[in-house]
């Protein structure tokens, strides 16, 4: 209702506000036109033009391609799905992976992968499961539940990484996801509406990001080794 700002008091907070009718096209579902959801896209946009940040879409970055017909591939894989990834820390868990010819594997078994890709999830309940491919997966497979992207090199993953696990991102994929029986980002509406802010200072960045992912990798070595041998502990009895 237009002038509807004079009945409703804070229209403006996400539980309770107004959509413009020249905003409704082709998304008319409450989530994507929340104010704190503009209110971000007009934040990003202050700071493009302040040099703070170049703002990129998706369509600046390579997709990985999915592959297709699995007739006639009889290569060993390794297969890695959504539930690989440990979504708090955002790496791929070491040996949570099936293997077999893709015959042998999920229909999902689709998107090649190479050492440095990034992966993130399309499930709305898994929007924080975003990680790097190792090098033990270079060659080896990824669930279509996730789009791909295929970075330069390693400093421009440590930095997609960070970015795409960050708030300014995830807030976006939680707007951007739709769908009415199992919410989901759809790649078409990622390409149009998903802003990527890509920081000035983006090679200081990627590098202290790549130095606080080792810490990060030694410090759950360094865990698993102590849980290991908080769990071997009692078998002292036996001996």
């Amino acid at each position: 209702m237009r002038g509807g700002e004079k009945l409703i008091p804070s229209y403006e907070q996400d539980n309770l506000f107004l959509i413009s009718p020249e905003k409704l096209t082709d998304r008319i579902d409450v989530f994507f036109h929340q104010p704190s959801y503009y209110y971000l896209l007009k934040t990003l946009k202050e700071k493009e033009n302040q040099k703070t940040c170049t703002l990129k879409n998706l369509n600046d970055f390579e997709k990985i391609p999915n592959f297709e017909s699995a007739i006639g591939d009889t290569k060993q894989y390794k297969y890695i799905e959504i539930s690989s990834i440990d979504g708090e820390r955002g790496f791929i868990m070491a040996g949570e992976w099936d293997e077999g010819t893709r015959e042998q594997l999920a229909d999902r078994a689709k998107v090649p992968l190479k050492e440095n890709d990034v992966l993130f999830s399309k499930p709305f309940r898994s929007l924080k499961k975003v990680a790097i491919a190792p090098k033990e997966l270079d060659g080896q497979l990824a669930s279509s539940g996730f789009y791909g992207i295929r970075p330069k090199d390693y400093a421009e993953a440590c930095l997609l990484w960070a970015i795409l696990r960050s708030r300014i991102v995830q807030k976006q994929f939680s707007h951007l996801s739709s769908g009415y029986t199992q919410r989901e980002l759809n790649e078409e509406y990622l390409k149009e509406y998903l802003v990527i802010p890509i920081p000035a200072n983006k090679d200081a960045m990627a590098k202290h990001i790549a130095q606080e992912i080792k810490k990060a990798k030694q410090a759950r070595a360094q865990e698993l080794t102590s849980i290991s041998a908080i769990l071997e502990a009692p078998n002292e009895i036996l001996k």
